[in-house]
């Protein structure tokens, strides 16, 4: 009877050795599972987060560039209009004042005479005096 008191407690001990062997590999396999899920999670989380900043930084950049590159332009663009205009205004203003002086010139001449190119000579020269003052500011 003894021996049958023996075998029973040593099964029972070796069936409670045996589950709390089992309990705590099963609690250690989760524990190592879940940290490998955070790990998981935490590492995709990261990755989004970065690419989410590279993207934001490239948009702000291509932002920025396109706006540069639109100023230029425009500058670029005034600064043309702006010297086409003065250069019309100076070539206008050059026929004026050639025209005028033209127009005194052979008001100069007497009536009657013929304009030909000798006589056209002084006052061609009288325009390039006049136009060169002008120009000189004199």
């Amino acid at each position: 009877m003894v021996v049958i008191v023996v075998v029973v407690v040593v099964v029972i001990v070796v069936v409670v050795v045996v589950v709390v062997v089992v309990v705590v590999v099963v609690v250690v396999v989760a524990v190592v599972a879940i940290v490998i899920v955070v790990v998981v999670v935490v590492v995709i989380v990261v990755v989004v987060v970065v690419v989410i900043v590279v993207v934001v930084v490239v948009v702000v950049v291509l932002v920025v560039v396109v706006v540069v590159v639109i100023v230029v332009v425009v500058v670029v663009v005034v600064v043309v209009v702006v010297v086409v205009v003065v250069a019309v205004v100076a070539i206008v203003l050059v026929v004026v004042v050639v025209m005028k002086t033209t127009n005194e010139a052979m008001a100069e001449i007497p009536e009657g005479k013929d304009k030909n190119m000798t006589q056209l000579h002084n006052p061609i020269d009288a325009a390039a005096t006049v136009i060169t003052e002008e120009i000189n500011g004199t």
